[in-house]
C-alpha cells in the first residue's frame, strides 16, 4: 500500500473506508513497520524512509494490525491472499511461465484459488480446477502498460478473471513525488508502466 508514492496517508486512509475487506501487508509495509530497508535499492530505500517520516501514527498503526496472508471461503472456493507466495509472504516473486512445483502452492495453503501480488503484473494461470493469480498494480503497473490494473474474479460455475485497465492521472502523481524530493524514477517509471 506505501512506500513508492508521495500519498501513503490518502491509500491508508481510502482504506480503513473500505474495510472491513481482505487485505494482506506487502513488502514495503512491512519495511516501514520494521524500518529494515535491506532488501531495497537505492531509490526505494530513499522512498521507505520519506513514508516513515511522514506517514501519521494511526496510519501506521493501521498497517501493523493488516497480516501477512488471509484465507477466506467464497461459495465451494478456499481463497489464499499473500503478497508473495505461500512460502515467502513478503518477497517472493512469482511470474507466469516459471517452472515451479505449483502443486505445493495449493498443498501449503489447502486452497483452492491463491491471489498474489508483488511483482506489479497481472497474471493467472489454472491447474485443472485451482488457480493463481496476480492482479497487476493500480499504483505502479510493471508489465509495459502505464494504466492502473486491477482484476475482477467472477465464481460461479467456472472460475473466470477478467483484467481491468484504467487511465489515472499520472501526472499528478508524477508530480507529487517531484515535489517531495522523492527520486525522479519513481515518478518517470509511471509514465512507462514500468
Amino acid at each position: 500500500m506505501v512506500g513508492y508514492g508521495a500519498s501513503p496517508n490518502e491509500v491508508v486512509e481510502e482504506l480503513k473506508e473500505l474495510t472491513p475487506i481482505v487485505c494482506v501487508l506487502g513488502n514495503h509495509d512491512h519495511a516501514c513497520l520494521k524500518k529494515d530497508f535491506k532488501w531495497f535499492n537505492e531509490a526505494a530505500v530513499k522512498s521507505l524512509v520519506w513514508t516513515t517520516n511522514n506517514i501519521k501514527k494511526e496510519n501506521l498503526e493501521f498497517l501493523r494490525k493488516i497480516p501477512l496472508y488471509g484465507a477466506l471461503n467464497f461459495k465451494d472456493f478456499k481463497i489464499y491472499v499473500t503478497h508473495g507466495s505461500p512460502f515467502d509472504h513478503l518477497y517472493d516473486y512469482v511470474y507466469q511461465g516459471e517452472t515451479r512445483d505449483w502443486m505445493s502452492f495449493f498443498k501449503a495453503t489447502e486452497s483452492d484459488i491463491i491471489i498474489l501480488g508483488h511483482t506489479h503484473v497481472p497474471m493467472f494461470m489454472k491447474f485443472g480446477e485451482k488457480y493463481i493469480l496476480n492482479p497487476g498494480s493500480v499504483g505502479q503497473p510493471r508489465d509495459g502498460n502505464p494504466k492502473a490494473c486491477y482484476c475482477i474474479l467472477n465464481i460461479n460455475e467456472e472460475v473466470k478473471v477478467e483484467f481491468k485497465r484504467v487511465n489515472y492521472n499520472i501526472d499528478k502523481s508524477a508530480e507529487k513525488i517531484i515535489a517531495e524530493g522523492l527520486p525522479g524514477f519513481l515518478a518517470e517509471r509511471l509514465y512507462m508502466g514500468l
